[in-house]
């Protein structure tokens, strides 16, 4: 890879790198690897985000988290962001407070990641000289979203792609298209955010345990989805499966917190469902769920390169997901799992179905899953992070 700025070696703790995410759950969540990395380098790390707002994370998790940047000597700056671009009050109060941490600090690079984040940051930056890297974890704009998306974002991304110096894809179409249109210096790819796969495996001990306390028999189909319960994670889809099937040994469970949970319960209960679907919350020990899952439903509307795709396949769960960008690219139809249109009711029902009469074919897809996630494994990624923060 050229280099654009010098090279990391022999740098003092003098350096200071900026990392700047629109919520504390994009940090937590996606970039303490990258922190380490840094610091491994020899670079201070500061953090801005929103630690208040914005986010599905509590205010327990993200008080969890400064203790955790504290311990690590990362400094951190609580800044008003808003995750919606139209909020223009919060947006431009952020707007005002990362201009003058980054103007009274000599940062040697800053990081951006987040949409909003993103945008913020470039604009503050075009304005003064320092290299920017941006990590975007899946434009809204992408083959099949709606045409506002294209009219809106895509020309704000276009334009303020040329205040990257590095831009940073997480999926192959994002990446093709950040190197046919957007203006950055650089465009590099990394296969997601990087999982520890090895976490993720099935456990005869945990299956029996998470299934005791979620009451479900050992004997049903547990489909389970992990994310928040917003309309891009499009869970409704699977609920209106089940209605479909009308068999009442499968069992479906969401591990996520989100707007939509009040929506989602009155579904089920409109389809007589409700003992079927069960809403768990936020689970910071998420593995366990994966063992005591046999199918892992995915029928997002939009993603990057999810975490909890990865997880299942590295737990040995097929899939049953959208055939949309951040899914298909790790997801092989027919081998993995099946994909289909997230809209398509009617075909997620037959294939859950199919899988749940399966044993033998979930096995074989689970079996192939292991292997295929290793490619995402967070080694491999902090491999590729390492040569792209050696580029700077």
């Amino acid at each position: 890879m050229e280099l654009l700025f010098k090279p990391l070696e022999n740098e003092s703790n003098e350096k200071k790198v900026l990392m700047v995410c629109t919520t504390a759950s994009m940090i937590g969540n996606f970039n303490l690897p990258n922190i380490a990395l840094l610091q491994e380098k020899g670079f201070d790390v500061e953090v801005a985000c929103n630690f208040k707002n914005g986010s599905n994370w509590t205010n327990e998790d993200s008080g969890k988290l400064k203790i955790y940047l504290t311990n690590k000597g990362v400094k951190y700056y609580q800044i008003e962001f808003a995750r919606s671009p139209y909020n223009l009050f919060n947006n431009i109060n952020a707007y005002k407070s990362l201009n003058r941490i980054i103007r009274n600090n000599d940062y040697f690079f800053v990081h951006c990641q987040t949409p909003v984040g993103a945008v913020i940051t470039r604009l503050v930056t075009s304005r003064i000289d320092v290299p920017v890297i941006y990590t975007a974890h899946g434009f809204h704009f992408f083959k099949g979203a709606p045409k506002k998306n294209w009219l809106f974002y895509y020309p704000v991304e276009k334009w303020l792609s040329k205040y990257a110096d590095i831009l940073i894809t997480i999926n192959d179409e994002d990446f093709a298209l950040a190197r046919e249109k957007m203006n950055a210096d650089k465009v590099c790819e990394i296969p997601g955010a990087g999982v520890v796969t090895s976490k993720f495996h099935k456990n005869e001990a945990y299956r029996k345990q998470i299934r005791q306390q979620l009451n479900i028999s050992d004997k049903k189909i547990l489909v389970f989805s992990v994310g928040e319960l917003n309309d891009n994670k499009n869970h409704q889809v699977i609920i209106k499966a089940l209605n479909l099937m009308r068999n009442k040994n499968i069992v479906y469970v969401i591990a996520g917190v989100g707007s939509n949970k009040n929506k989602l319960n009155l579904l089920a209960r409109k389809y007589g469902l409700s003992e079927q679907v069960k809403l768990i919350g936020y689970k910071d020990d998420i593995e366990k769920y994966y063992s005591a899952a046999d199918i892992f439903a995915f029928p997002s509307k939009r993603e990057g390169l999810s975490f909890a795709g990865v997880e299942a396949m590295s737990a040995g769960l097929p899939i049953v997901g959208s055939n949309v960008r951040g899914v298909k690219d790790y997801v092989y139809n027919g081998k993995s799992g099946f994909l289909l249109k997230p809209t398509d009711v009617e075909g997620f029902a037959k294939r859950i179905q199919q899988l749940a009469e399966d044993n033998k074919l979930r096995k074989k897809m689970g079996e192939f899953n292991i292997q295929a996630a290793k490619k995402y494994d967070i080694s491999n990624v902090k491999e590729v992070m390492k040569k792209i923060y050696l580029s700077i």
